[in-house]
């Protein structure tokens, strides 16, 4: 069965520390574009980029939804979400299913093994790259976006212009609006 899932990201309340500072490729002499440079990337990880990478994304607000038309349960940051896809996680056959959800996953699996330890043992399969893919047989992630156009890279595949496309209706800012949008689209590419 599905479990449908939406989350917004934000970075963690110590990026700056943790991600080392931007430098101009080492051939650049002029100081002024140098130092130009380097504030546009930094005003880049302020603005959001901080929250994509790997080492300081985390998990804001979620919603899922167990099924196609189950109850949508919402909640706030990633040991939340992990103790309540715990919770409702029943065996081998669950799916979550999610824009970007392998990457919100494991911001939520980090954030757990930095304040708890180990995952629960139910949810030991996110740690296990092999459980995504873009097909049905053996996963446990499914992003619609990359099954149907090979990423979900925004500068590739813009989500807004995904619902365009496919005449799907969706509030793509909040969590339960994006549990919507991984549903109608998944809906589309598996009808059952």
């Amino acid at each position: 069965m599905f479990i449908y899932i939406g989350c917004t990201i934000k970075p963690v309340d110590n990026w700056q520390a943790l991600l080392p500072m931007p430098q101009a490729p080492s051939n650049w002499k002029d100081q002024k574009k140098i130092t130009a440079y380097v504030q546009e990337k930094i005003a880049d990880l302020a603005n959001g980029k901080a929250a994509q990478q790997p080492l300081t994304g985390a998990v804001d607000r979620w919603a899922l939804m167990r099924g196609i038309d189950g109850k949508i349960i919402e909640g706030e940051g990633g040991l939340a979400l992990l103790d309540q896809l715990n919770e409702i996680f029943i065996d081998n056959n669950d799916v979550v299913c999610g824009y970007k959800i392998y990457r919100n996953l494991k911001f939520a699996m980090v954030e757990h093994c930095a304040e708890r330890g180990p995952l629960p043992e139910k949810l030991m399969w996110i740690y296990d790259q092999r459980s995504y893919g873009t097909h049905m047989i053996g996963m446990r992630y499914f992003d619609p976006v990359s099954a149907m156009f090979g990423t979900s890279d925004e500068e590739k595949t813009d989500i807004h212009g995904v619902c365009g496309r496919l005449k799907v209706e969706a509030e793509l800012s909040t969590p339960s609006g994006l549990v919507q949008f991984a549903r109608d689209l998944a809906l589309k590419l598996y009808p059952n």
